[in-house]
């Protein structure tokens, strides 16, 4: 029997998964997501992960705002 004990985590799924969703929202990629033992989670990002350049038909359309980020539908 090993002597590590489990806690109940101190976040939801739910929550984990809002928060790689806003990343990838903002254009970057995850790359791993810690998990210290004072609880929560950190999101490391993928290292060279740029803001792509502006695209001006998806701001006139309405896809992007102006920094390139996807607007809500």
């Amino acid at each position: 029997m090993s002597g590590g004990s489990r806690t109940r985590a101190t976040f939801s799924r739910a929550s984990l998964k809002r928060g790689i969703l806003a990343v990838e929202e903002a254009g970057h990629t995850v790359h791993a997501v810690e998990f210290p033992p004072g609880g929560g989670f950190t999101l490391i990002l993928a290292a060279g992960t740029e803001q792509a350049e502006v695209n001006e038909w998806d701001v006139a359309l309405g896809i992007t705002d102006a920094k390139g980020r996807p607007l809500p539908r």
